[in-house]
Parts: structure tokens; sequence; C-alpha cells
């Protein structure tokens, strides 16, 4: 899983220093040998403005990883950027589906519903990855 508060500090200091070459160095390098690394590489990308290079990157890793939650997520976050939240949503659900048990799918899936105005499915939403966090504190 490449979501971790290393790798959420990493990219908050990429993002605040402004070194963007260095973040893609680093996940390109990381990459090759993970390919789930690839949704960090294209969270780089995007803050660096290198959007066209971001959206190639997930089309290829999408194809090849199909249900890798994380890089659902990035792309829901891109459409929802981009004001495509009919499509944030399409991507939004598939990550649910493929991490059910993760809160960040849930919260994505949220954030969209509520920006579609669909205020019930924003309560069912979030009642719903509460019940992951309390469910997987009691495991």
């Amino acid at each position: 899983m490449v979501s971790n508060y290393l790798t959420s500090g990493l990219l908050t200091y990429i993002h605040t220093t402004g070194r963007f070459a260095s973040g893609v160095n680093l996940f390109e390098k990381l990459r090759s040998k993970e390919p789930e690394v690839a949704s960090l590489l294209a969270r780089v990308l995007i803050d660096a403005d290198e959007e066209v290079k971001a959206v190639s990157l997930l089309y290829e890793t999408i194809k090849l990883l199909p249900l890798d939650s994380s890089l659902l997520d990035v792309q829901a976050a891109f459409c929802m950027s981009k004001g495509r939240y009919d499509l944030a949503l399409e991507c939004a659900k598939k990550a649910v589906n493929s991490a059910p048990s993760e809160f960040t799918t849930w919260e994505r899936l949220a954030q969209v519903y509520l920006k579609l105005e669909q205020y019930e499915l924003v309560c069912l939403s979030h009642s719903y990855f509460r019940g992951v966090g309390v469910h997987a504190a009691t495991v």
C-alpha cells in the first residue's frame, strides 16, 4: 500500500519545497520495482503542473492495475479538480469497490457526492466509513 504517514509526509515535503523534479525522479525509480508507486508519481506530476504526463501515467497504470484504489483515488481527485464530478463519481465508486475497508476511498466518495449535492448519499457514505474505522479498530 502506498498510502501511509511516510508517503504523506514525503508528498507534503515535495509540495511545500517545490522539489518536484526530485520527487518525480524518486518515484520513477521506485515505480520500476513497484508499479503501485505510480499513484504517488501522478500526484507529484499534477502538483508540478505536468497534468498531461500524470493523466497518461494514470491511464497506462490503470490498464495494468485496474483495481488499485490509490490510482483510482488520484484519478477521482483529478476529475474533481477539473469540475468533472460525473467522472470522479465513477472513479470513486471503483475505488470503494476495490478497497472497501479503506477510509480514504469512502472519504473521496463522500466528497464527490457532496459536490453533486447528493446529501443523503454523503450521509450514507460517511456513516459507512465511520463504521469501517470502528470495525477496523475492533478487529
